[in-house]
């Protein structure tokens, strides 16, 4: 300090700056190193649902009378660090091929692939339907296909599949499923649990369409996200690029019919939702006016990743997820999904494609043209969907603007 004040006015200034400088470089160094130890340090907000409680159903057949009732309590955890409801899931040889293919992505074309949940059971309804894809869309448009598979499966999709679906950009990612340690559930308080179509394998199936597909690695970097079923069939050929489609338009959400669901297996659902909106006190025209268990039938769907990757998604997917209800209740990803839509975004980011033939076990989707005297490009198009139990009272008076290509 005494050499400061002792030497001229210049080199007072000079040191005083050198002084300041290194403080300055100093406390920007200790607050960079503070702020990652606390960015990997999980920071848990402990939310109790107390108003949501699940009751257990007594046997396969109940109608919802609770014998016990499940108290619920949420997690939300923010920031980084592990999390139980976001596992670690590594980026193994078939990601790291495939984030190589995105390192050399053509600017002009939306980040974007298809993804497909193979069962292995069912391998040959898969092989016609990559074959139907590419014939009808892949082979104009080139977009890779992500194929999720359990073990069993691997040695026949790596052989085989590859093989034969050499013209397809395919990348074979491997999962396994097993029952989440907060699920209190058993086969005796599942609905449904005895019957073929619904057993333990359809509720993971529900949970991985509803949450995991969003954690695997291999989806990091992409815009865009089309997920068909093994067996969804493209009646006609696609004329235009889906995604450039969502993206140009600015669209989250595209679907290609409606459903409704069976009331049992929506038990308890909307009001779960409702009082999810309610806690988190957020305005939602969209899903107030929605009619409870229509849903998206979403066995095809074109969405933006950022959707279901965004803070609110996730807080709301481990709510659900977190009640129990996709193995108890039989909750399928459709209505899950249906409510998240309606709830997080407006209408206006939700398309319906009206201009591709496509079918799904029950469910077809037939376009109609009405002829005029002076057809003009603004004309509707008609869709009409219709399912051999439920009579379609959604779809026939629904009409939008055709989109390109039609």
């Amino acid at each position: 300090m005494r050499l400061l004040f002792e030497t001229d006015p210049f080199r007072r200034l000079l040191i005083l700056f050198i002084l300041v400088t290194t403080g300055c470089l100093v406390w920007f160094a200790w607050h960079e190193e503070f702020a990652e130890k606390q960015s990997t340090r999980p920071c848990k907000v402990e939310l109790t649902f107390d108003a949501v409680s699940l009751p257990v159903s007594t046997s396969n057949n109940s109608t919802g009378s609770p014998s016990a009732a499940l108290p619920v309590s949420y997690s939300a955890v923010q920031g980084g660090g592990a999390n139980p409801q976001h596992p670690d899931i590594s980026c193994d040889e078939e990601c790291l091929r495939f984030r190589n293919v995105l390192l050399y992505w053509p600017s002009d074309k939306p980040k974007a692939a298809v993804y497909f949940l193979a069962k292995p059971d069912r391998l040959g309804v898969l092989n016609n339907t990559l074959a139907t894809l590419h014939s009808r869309f892949l082979s104009t448009f080139d977009y890779p296909v992500i194929v999720f598979h359990e073990t069993d499966s691997r040695d026949v999709l790596q052989r085989t599949f590859r093989a034969q679906h050499a013209n397809i950009r395919l990348f074979l990612q491997e999962i396994q499923f097993s029952l989440p340690a907060h699920v209190n559930a058993s086969p005796s308080t599942m609905i449904d649990y005895q019957s073929k179509q619904f057993p333990i394998g359809y509720r993971h199936m529900c949970r991985f369409h509803a949450k995991q597909v969003y954690e695997q690695q291999i989806l990091h970097g992409l815009e865009y996200i089309w997920r068909l079923d093994d067996d969804s069939e493209l009646l006609s050929t696609i004329t235009y690029d889906l995604f450039a489609f969502m993206k140009s338009h600015g669209f989250q959400y595209g679907y290609i019919a409606k459903d409704m669901d069976v009331p049992q297996y929506v038990q308890y659902l909307w009001e779960s939702a409702r009082h999810y909106k309610k806690l988190r006190k957020f305005e939602s025209p969209y899903f107030d006016k929605w009619t409870e268990r229509v849903m998206f039938y979403n066995n095809f769907e074109v969405s933006a990743l950022s959707l279901w990757t965004s803070h609110r998604y996730q807080d709301y997917i481990n709510y659900v997820d977190l009640l129990g209800g996709i193995y108890n209740y039989r909750w399928g990803d459709a209505p899950i999904k249906t409510t998240a839509v309606t709830l997080l975004l407006r209408e206006q980011d939700v398309h319906l494609f009206t201009n591709i033939s496509y079918r799904h076990q029950h469910i077809s989707n037939v376009i109609v043209r009405r002829e005029t005297i002076r057809p003009s490009p603004a004309q509707a198009v008609e869709v009409v969907s219709y399912r051999q139990r439920i009579s379609n009272i959604f779809l026939k008076s629904e009409t939008l603007k055709p989109s390109p290509g039609q």
